[in-house]
């Protein structure tokens, strides 16, 4: 994952995939489903209307890219597109409102398969390598947006010996193993297209179904409920939500642009000896991961807890799968720190804390917040959103095997914020860390020093193929100005 700046393009003639006349008039008529968007969606929705009104910039997509190698096929691209786009009711669907107010209701509309085609438009004039960064980002702010249209948008830029692809959507769409399934599908169903053959690709529920699914499941849950009990004792242990471990030097509600923070774990040769000695250690290789980051906590900020807002997929049925959709939830993760902890007495507490709280994942968070609103004075209509400490593993996504072949990258826009969002991604040759950071001197400081230290800490691991003990209690000094 990476900015969108930092993507290593090329020039060439540009191609866009937008809707067809044809569709837009269809658009124009189509009245809303009476499907209400998902708790994710709905968040997702009064949040883009609150940045608005308070006037902060948030680039809310998710974009793949991706090489096709020799010469490009724009008929056999553009079956592609309109194979997949039918393939996913969730695609076919766009949301409106009539003004940015608070009370304005948000409306769901949907169009039939056939219905929904894509077509290309040539771009006379070949672009720079930088002129083609530049064109992207404007596709994602006209066409990647929450409200108003389909909220994606596809564009090409077709070399002498590849064609780089773009595909680019709102979040309302599309989640992180969403956007990786995407680049397999598209991928698998170009290779047809150009053989003239059927894809073969697992079959799929549409998204606004599990949009109704969700609502009716959520109405079950209630305060006794033990997901629900698990997030009032996450609460009673820490109080307010977490943030980043490390003082930023930040006010809270004072945001500023964010910029990206990159930090390699572990690479490939790394890779197997710490995933051996974590499962010895009785750990798990994610679990291990969120250790080191308590250890860090600890040693440079003398926490006694490590608390995060951990996601994980809400695709609780085979036809959810492969879907594509904002399949994620939020689970709270709290592991205290004792002075004598190592690396693999808090590895072990952690993979305890993930198994005690496994049901938190089954309740919509935001359920949780309807049912326990006097601990979390959660405001939907704010501007403000948790951060949170992800990890997902690309090795087990179909197709991963391809991405270093096809230069896979995922890529982000920009925004303003108080506080850090952090990917951890385990990929083909490398686990890494991404955050998005606020853009001053002590917060890039701060987030720089503590994962590179959560990277010291695993790779020693990795090296010894043992426990490693964790340094004393210490508060990082902001850098010297």
């Amino acid at each position: 994952m990476a900015r969108l700046s930092d993507h290593p393009t090329q020039g060439g003639q540009v191609v866009d995939w937008t809707p067809s006349q044809a569709t837009l008039d269809a658009m124009a008529v189509a009245p809303p489903t009476g499907v209400i968007p998902s708790m994710m969606q709905a968040a997702h929705l009064a949040l883009a209307k609150s940045k608005t009104r308070e006037g902060y910039t948030d680039s809310s997509w998710l974009c793949v890219a991706f090489e096709l190698p020799g010469q490009f096929d724009v008929d056999a691209w553009t079956r592609t597109i309109n194979f997949w786009l039918g393939r996913h009711g969730g695609m076919r669907n766009w949301f409106t409102a009539d003004g940015d107010s608070e009370d304005t209701p948000i409306e769901r509309h949907e169009l039939a398969p056939e219905d929904v085609t894509f077509a290309p438009t040539f771009h006379p004039d070949e672009v720079t390598a930088e002129g083609m960064l530049d064109h992207v980002r404007r596709q994602m702010d006209v066409w990647a947006v929450p409200l108003g249209r389909f909220g994606y948008t596809f564009t090409a830029v077709v070399g002498d010996e590849k064609t780089i692809i773009y595909f680019g959507a709102d979040h309302s769409y599309t989640d992180g193993v969403s956007v990786l399934l995407s680049l397999w599908e598209l991928s698998t169903i170009y290779d047809c297209e150009r053989a003239g053959t059927t894809p073969e690709l697992p079959e799929v529920g549409s998204y606004p179904d599990y949009c109704i699914e969700e609502r009716e499941r959520a109405d079950g849950f209630t305060a006794e409920s033990k997901g629900v009990q698990d997030w009032l004792y996450f609460f009673m242990r820490g109080g307010d939500l977490p943030r980043f471990p490390v003082d930023l030097g930040m006010l809270p509600g004072v945001k500023v642009p964010l910029v990206p923070v990159y930090q390699e774990l572990l690479n490939a040769e790394l890779d197997d000896g710490y995933e051996k000695a974590v499962k010895e250690l009785g750990g798990t290789y994610a679990g291990g991961l969120y250790a080191a980051c308590a250890m860090a906590a600890h040693e440079m900020a003398a926490a006694t807890s490590y608390r995060c807002l951990n996601p994980v997929h809400s695709r609780w049925s085979d036809e959810w799968v492969a879907a594509m959709g904002w399949f994620i939830n939020l689970v709270p993760l709290h592991v205290d720190i004792e002075p004598d902890d190592t690396f693999g007495s808090l590895a072990r507490r952690t993979r305890q804390e993930f198994r005690d709280t496994k049901a938190a994942g089954d309740v919509p968070t935001l359920r949780v917040a309807e049912i326990l609103s006097e601990y979390m004075d959660f405001d939907a209509d704010s501007s403000d959103r948790p951060p949170i400490m992800s990890y997902l593993d690309g090795t087990m996504i179909p197709g991963h095997e391809k991405w270093l072949e096809q230069n896979f990258w995922g890529l982000t826009g920009a925004g303003d914020d108080d506080d850090v969002y952090v990917w951890m991604m385990r990929m083909p040759g490398s686990t890494y860390v991404t955050a998005s950071c606020p853009d001053t001197p002590q917060a890039v400081h701060a987030v720089t020093s503590y994962f590179a230290r959560v990277a010291e800490i695993l790779q020693e691991v990795a090296r010894t193929g043992g426990d490693v003990p964790m340094g004393p209690a210490a508060i990082l000094q902001p850098p010297v100005a």
